[in-house]
């Protein structure tokens, strides 16, 4: 009876063991994503990674509805970015953002893609009144961009 009951602990244990090695197994092949970055960048300013730089070059509109409205269309913004590669100019285009805090906005430039975060500030009444705004960008750069320096 000792025998069995010694045989029957040995199995158990052993199938633990074997149950243990296939979850090891099984998380060692999962795929390692690699680190989102998002930078704040100002409006008239860049950010430099490797051999590229991107530039909120500027503030063309912001026709966004107010925090402390009521609208009936909550509007959009259009800003001005450009990429340069080694100095020299790859692209630079108007993108338009609807609502890049919820819908987070992609666009492109040459072989790069990028994705806003955000449009800071987010506009009330007295900051369209008095039209004075230091606005900024919360934007992702691509993953291989590990090793970023900031203008």
């Amino acid at each position: 009876m000792k025998k069995i009951l010694l045989f029957i602990i040995v199995l158990v244990a052993f199938g633990n063991l074997m149950n243990a090695q296939q979850q090891n197994d099984s998380t060692a092949i999962q795929k390692i994503e690699p680190p989102v970055i998002v930078v704040k960048l100002p409006e008239g300013e860049s950010y430099k990674w490797k051999n590229y730089c991107l530039t909120f070059t500027k503030m063309l509109a912001d026709s966004r509805c107010p925090k402390d409205a009521t609208c009936i269309w909550q509007g959009e913004a259009k800003v001005k970015m450009s990429l340069e590669k080694d100095g020299t100019l790859i692209d630079s285009k108007e993108i338009v953002l609807t609502n890049p805090e919820q819908n987070r906005t992609s666009f492109s430039f040459a072989e790069k893609s990028f994705r806003v975060y955000g449009l800071m500030p987010y506009p009330t009444t007295k900051m369209k009144e008095e039209g004075n705004i230091d606005y900024y960008l919360r934007v992702e750069i691509p993953s291989e961009a590990s090793t970023a320096s900031e203008k």
